[in-house]
């Protein structure tokens, strides 16, 4: 039970280590990322707003312009069937070509938009920023998991041999030692390096 319990405790030791590796580096990080995102979206949330009520608009023409071509169909269909005649190809161009004339100029104002974006050097600076920020934290997630990945390895590799031999141990006890035993590792689990084992 000792050595369970020395390296259950080594075990959570580099665990709590590995965690405030994480929180000083990447928490550090993120706070950076976090003013960068908040500098973006001043200088980007009214346009992408702009440009959501442009796209609301663009759909609302398209949803137009499928309506009223059902309607020349569904009046086609009750003059003529399923038959095609001049008019009816006409409408239908005539329609579409409305249509399009309509979204093109909501699809110009959403790429003059993007384009506006694009040319702001500021924007486009932050952009870079964030992007190299994300990458670091990328980074640091690698490099911390590298940096503790073997000893944890070794650890859970002694864990799990003594997890074998503590099935073999108690194979042979009575129902109370059993009981004890059990009691016993279950407490290392909760709190491995302040747990003092009681014979």
């Amino acid at each position: 039970m000792n050595n369970y319990k020395e390296i259950k405790c080594k075990y959570a030791k580099i665990e709590e280590l590995r965690s405030n590796d994480s929180l000083n580096k990447i928490n550090k990080l993120g706070k950076e990322l976090s003013e960068i995102k908040t500098e973006i979206s001043k200088i980007d949330k009214p346009i992408i707003e702009q440009i959501t009520k442009l796209e609301n608009s663009r759909s609302e023409i398209v949803v137009e312009y499928l309506s009223k071509s059902n309607q020349i169909t569904d009046q086609q269909t009750d003059k003529f069937g399923h038959n095609s005649t001049p008019e009816f190809e006409k409408k239908l161009s005539q329609n579409e070509k409305e249509a399009n004339s309509k979204t093109k100029v909501f699809e110009n104002k959403i790429e003059f938009l993007y384009q506006k974006l694009a040319k702001n050097n500021k924007y486009q600076e932050l952009k870079a920023k964030e992007s190299k920020i994300k990458s670091e934290i990328d980074e640091e997630y690698i490099s911390i998991k590298e940096k503790y990945s073997k000893q944890l390895e070794n650890l859970q590799y002694d864990l799990n041999y003594l997890n074998a031999q503590f099935k073999e141990l108690t194979a042979n006890l009575n129902t109370q030692e059993l009981k004890t035993l059990t009691k016993n590792r279950d407490s290392i689990k909760q709190n491995p390096c302040n747990f003092t084992i009681k014979n």
